[in-house]
């Protein structure tokens, strides 16, 4: 009973500590935002607390911060899927196309729905690949019928000078 409350106790905690950088992070303090990210991260490994930081820190910009606690949370529990598309995220805006798509192959097959494509359509067509970032699109729409974020995001990608003319169809 004791080992189950103390434990319960430290996620509260880490819960309260992730809510406390998101708040620095938006009241624009972004170095004591990251602080308290960074400092969780070193008394902390439990995947799900690393992988909300990692997502406070992607939200607010903080590509490298949130790539220091996303590596971490999906090699410690590699079926965080939405930590390893955050991750993929933050290697998109630090490293390359290539990055984050080997990191998006490295996705469990069972997570493969919506957001998984519309992460891929982006990064496909950064490679030229325009055909096939559609088609990341269409699946995008098939994955997740139902979930409306997906059909907010998707338009605004569509909007690229290159792509204008699948919007309507998409819409």
């Amino acid at each position: 009973g004791t080992c189950v409350r103390h434990r319960a106790g430290n996620l509260g905690g880490g819960e309260v500590k992730v809510r406390r950088g998101g708040e620095r992070l938006a009241q624009g303090h972004a170095a004591a935002g990251r602080d308290v990210f960074l400092v969780l991260m070193s008394v902390s490994s439990e995947p799900a607390l690393l992988a909300a930081s990692g997502r406070a820190l992607l939200e607010f910009e903080k590509d490298d911060a949130a790539r220091q606690v996303l590596e971490p949370a999906v090699a410690t529990d590699p079926a965080l899927s939405a930590a390893r598309l955050d991750l993929a995220i933050a290697r998109f805006h630090l490293q390359t196309p290539e990055a984050a798509l080997a990191e998006l192959d490295q996705t469990v097959a069972a997570a493969l729905k919506g957001y998984y494509y519309l992460l891929l359509a982006p990064l496909l067509y950064s490679l030229g690949k325009i055909q096939a970032a559609i088609d990341a699109l269409n699946r995008c729409i098939r994955a997740a019928p139902t979930m409306p974020d997906l059909y907010l995001h998707s338009p605004a990608f569509l909007l690229t000078p290159m792509l204008t003319h699948h919007a309507p169809r998409l819409l």
